[in-house]
């Protein structure tokens, strides 16, 4: 059907996004590996496996000993001899390969490819310690688990039996918790600085890899850095909740706040593959799988409704904001928060709650809809194979719902609203990653000024020589 059709062009495109997103983190890992983990690395690899492990195991214990005490596939190159770090430089090249080849051909965007590429990159990270702790490897690793679950068997999305709705449906939200709770956490993290809207005065010269147009951007007027921070929440909650709504106009409206908050970001800071990783989420808002099926007359009612609703939306925006303009003696927008952290606080509650239940309603529409495709299915044969991969897809997707309603909750402060099993679950599974909180600069750092490591080298142990990194801020005084 054209449905079927239009959802496999969304899930092909997001395949090879994907493919490109594991070329850039191996790519970017593989560079900086030597000085990072290996022998004479900041945080070698070897001692903490060793440490981890214990010694005996590390240099005399069997492949299956290894696995049992850490599982890791470098253990797997280890048995060929190798050391420490040429695995895991293995492990880099292997997973730049795989996914340079996917890029290349829809033949290994296959099921399995993603899970090799999941694999890999989990083995790297269970090593990276701290330098592999930030929020977006372990968004890589939850949105790879998800792949794994949209990609088909045998890499062609064009195949009647395949249907990629239950795992677009656990994409879109993901999509929404990982935006959402990145507008609420800056808030209830209670920093003055996301309170009185000065937290881009901060940004732009106290994040980790600045571009050369962050030296511009830190030179804007206050008040348009404040408006930039008052316009955040906004992008992020409202982008986000957009997700979940079955309305392609709203939808599409989500993804461009998306992609223009991700696009300012990228101008002014380099995190890697991030935000492009943020902006192939909002792909799957794309899809009609979800939408419900109504009269043309009425669907174009909603869409005039969604036009209407995101009016309302700013115009409750600009109350909160108290935002107001002048144009004399110079132009400028000025802007401040009008509602207080505690009502503010009372406000998560409620939209924890009543987005951990839309997020339960939206999966089980998904569910039955993709149910009701499978048993339309023409020919015995193909029906059979539909309901079949249902039921696997179903019970898998019901399970990584459950695991990701636990971290949505804890933005509220009261944890309600998740079912028991689903709290048993993420504990269980808490080990693989399958589920995670997120929420960039939940405190602004740097504000004030932030301490520096200085290193500094010596070849006679008398005099020392401080090292000047190549792109280091460093103090603009003579």
């Amino acid at each position: 059907t054209s449905k079927m059709a239009a959802m496999a062009v969304v899930a092909d495109w997001l395949l090879w996004c994907m493919a490109l997103i594991y070329f850039a983190a191996f790519a970017s890992l593989y560079i900086q590996l030597p000085g990072l983990y290996g022998n004479s690395g900041i945080l070698p690899a070897e001692t903490f496996l060793r440490r981890t492990v214990g010694d005996d195991v590390f240099a005399h214990g069997s492949l299956g000993e290894r696995f049992a005490a850490y599982p890791t596939l470098v253990w797997l190159i280890m048995e060929l001899g190798q050391p420490l770090e040429t695995a895991m430089e293995a492990l880099c090249v292997y997973g730049v390969s795989l996914s340079l080849c996917a890029l290349c051909t829809r033949l290994f965007r296959t099921r399995t490819g993603f899970l090799a590429l999941w694999a890999a990159y989990f083995s790297l990270f269970r090593l990276g310690q701290t330098f592999l702790w930030f929020q977006w490897d372990t968004l890589l690793l939850e949105v790879g688990v998800l792949f794994i679950v949209l990609a088909p068997w045998m890499g062609d999305v064009y195949h009647s039996d395949y249907d990629p709705g239950i795992a677009l449906a656990l994409l879109r939200w993901l999509y929404f918790r990982l935006l959402f709770a990145s507008g609420v956490v800056k808030l209830t993290s209670m920093c003055p600085t996301w309170w009185d809207l000065s937290a881009l005065r901060w940004h732009f010269g106290s994040q980790c890899i600045p571009t050369p147009l962050a030296w511009y951007a830190a030179l804007l007027p206050d008040w348009f850095l404040k408006l930039g921070v008052a316009a955040t929440y906004p992008f992020l909650m409202v982008g986000g909740a957009c997700a979940l709504v079955p309305i392609p106009s709203i939808r599409w409206f989500g993804v461009f706040l998306n992609v223009a908050l991700q696009a300012m970001i990228m101008v002014t800071g380099n995190y890697n593959f991030f935000n492009i990783l943020t902006i192939v989420l909002g792909i799957a808002l794309l899809s009609n799988d979800s939408d419900l099926h109504l009269p043309r007359t009425l669907g174009t009612a909603l869409n005039s409704i969604g036009v209407i609703a995101a009016s309302v939306l700013v115009a409750i925006w600009w109350e909160l904001f108290d935002v107001s303009i002048a144009f004399k003696p110079s132009f400028r927008v000025d802007t401040h928060i009008t509602f207080t952290q505690e009502s503010f606080v009372s406000w998560v509650h409620t939209a924890t709650t009543i987005a951990l239940l839309a997020g339960q309603a939206a999966f089980a529409w998904a569910v039955v809809a993709a149910l009701l495709r499978a048993a339309r299915a023409r020919d015995s044969a193909t029906k059979a194979i539909r309901l079949f991969s249902w039921v696997l897809l179903a019970a898998a997707g019901t399970g990584l719902l459950l695991v990701s309603l636990v971290p949505l909750s804890w933005l509220s402060p009261e944890h309600t609203g998740v079912p028991a099993v689903a709290q048993r679950l993420h504990d269980a599974t808490s080990p693989l990653e399958l589920s995670h909180s997120y929420g960039l600069f939940r405190r602004m750092t740097g504000v004030g000024g932030r301490p520096e490591v200085v290193v500094e080298v010596t070849r006679d142990h008398r005099t020392w020589t401080e090292i000047d990194f190549r792109y280091k801020p460093t103090d603009p005084r003579p």
